[in-house]
């Protein structure tokens, strides 16, 4: 898909414990930067807030398994002779991934 625009490359979360500190890189670049605070109930607390960098550090690699599912799908759409030929759930499903798709595309 060549309308990709976010920063390329595998993306990490890094964590600065001590001063709750959270960090997605990828290329080189800070994608997100994050507080946490065990003491605050405004912020995640450290485990939280790792686990939401961990999240968001793995989207490149949702949005390509979308995106191949939704090419395996379109296949089985054309073989089926069109999405109005698939069950009201594939047609949901297949509604909800393009959707995805088209969130982090546009």
């Amino acid at each position: 898909m060549s309308n990709l625009k976010h920063t390329p490359g595998k993306w990490e979360p890094m964590c600065a414990k001590l001063v709750g500190a959270m960090w997605v890189i990828g290329n080189n670049k800070v994608i997100a930067h994050m507080g946490a605070n065990d003491e605050d109930a405004n912020f995640p607390n450290k485990q939280e807030a790792f686990a939401n960098a961990k999240l968001i550090a793995s989207a490149p690699e949702l949005l390509e398994a979308l995106i191949q599912l939704k090419a395996s799908m379109d296949e089985t759409i054309n073989w089926f002779g069109g999405l109005k030929n698939l069950n009201e759930a594939e047609r949901i499903r297949y509604k909800v991934i393009c959707n995805a798709i088209k969130k982090t595309t546009e």
